[in-house]
């Protein structure tokens, strides 16, 4: 189940070069699944919205309880990911380790081109398969891609938990739209995020701002310290 819950979170990514800016783009969220998922679908956001300005970006969950537990993630071209959450007036600042180490150094997923297009918010996007690698328990997810050449970030982000992590080495373009299929231990589950609303405009300084008065915490939130102990992150 961890698996499931954790494949919003943990999907891993670079960023590439393109022809126009993206500024902030928001995706809705869909979940259908297995039994326990249709339970818990409390537990997962109805959208997402991302943030772009140069070396900074802004990862953020609407609704659902994971969210609130993760808070807002942002990146300052610093080397560091900050967990910002509103609710508990916190900021974990996490660093991430130095490692040549296969589980550290990030998956590398096998990628696919498929003979398939689509026009999302007025952007030709190729489909693209891409197939993780498998976890510790030997499962895997297949996830469809569509993205633009038309569009760029400037900033690459979190590869793990923030605004980097839709994009993929292998996949030509920025992802509008994603369907990320997994199965594990029984179960199976299937999100889908396509892009809504898109700004080319670039975000004022105030959304990436670490709030003053927030206490200061290192490492991981607790979400996460749990996640990677369980081996969520592979």
């Amino acid at each position: 189940m961890k698996n499931l819950f954790l494949s919003v979170v943990f999907v891993l990514a670079s960023a590439a070069v393109f022809s126009q800016s993206v500024g902030e783009i928001k995706y809705s969220i869909q979940i259908s699944g297995s039994k326990e998922i249709e339970e818990s679908k409390a537990f997962f956001p109805s959208h997402y919205r991302m943030l772009f300005k140069g070396k900074e970006s802004k990862f953020v969950q609407e609704g659902g309880m994971m969210g609130n537990m993760l808070g807002d993630v942002v990146t300052k071209g610093d080397g560091k990911t900050y967990f910002v959450n509103h609710s508990t007036k916190t900021i974990n600042a996490y660093t991430p380790k130095e490692s040549s180490d296969k589980s550290d150094a990030g998956e590398k997923p096998t990628v696919t081109k498929e003979n398939e297009t689509a026009k999302i918010l007025g952007y030709t996007c190729q489909k693209f398969k891409v197939l993780t690698e498998k976890d510790k328990q030997g499962e895997q997810s297949t996830i469809y891609v569509w993205a633009t050449k038309d569009l760029k970030v400037d900033a690459k982000g979190n590869k793990k938990w923030g605004a980097g992590q839709y994009q993929y080495d292998g996949v030509e373009g920025f992802p509008l739209k994603m369907m990320i299929v997994s199965k594990a231990q029984g179960s199976s589950m299937t999100m889908t995020m396509t892009a809504v609303n898109l700004e080319t405009k670039i975000p004022d300084d105030k959304e990436f701002e670490l709030p003053a008065s927030y206490k200061r915490e290192e490492g991981l939130p607790a979400m996460l310290k749990m996640a990677e102990m369980m081996g969520g992150s592979n």
